[in-house]
């Protein structure tokens, strides 16, 4: 479905929906994981994300978190309230909260 613009002050960064792993709402910013790049902060916010990739595949957990399910390799909860998201791409887990792992769950489980 083409490619999605990212620009910083500094350069423009095109890239392929399925190479964007997670976007992490950061005040008015989002800082959006590209699989094997540094992450980039881009003034958007996560509605503009939801609008412009394909749906289905980004699934967004709550006010600040949004990820690619085709990325996602392991849900670890090492306690009740947390839990880690291993990204295929990403450097580290990614660490959503309890309504977040439901919402997750939630999506896993209709996709069967």
């Amino acid at each position: 479905s083409g490619t999605i613009e990212l620009r910083t002050p500094r350069r423009t960064l095109l890239v392929a929906p399925a190479e964007i792993v997670a976007i992490c709402a950061d005040g008015d910013f989002v800082r959006v994981f590209v699989a094997g790049q540094p992450p980039v902060m881009i003034l958007r916010t996560l509605a503009h994300f939801e609008a412009v990739l394909p749906p289905g595949r980004f699934v967004r957990l709550g006010r600040s978190v949004m990820i690619n399910l085709d990325r996602l390799r392991r849900l670890e909860s090492p306690a009740r309230s947390i839990s880690r998201l291993v990204l295929e791409g990403m450097t580290d887990p990614l660490v959503i909260g309890r309504a977040a792992t439901a919402r997750l769950r939630e999506v896993l489980a209709e996709k069967g």
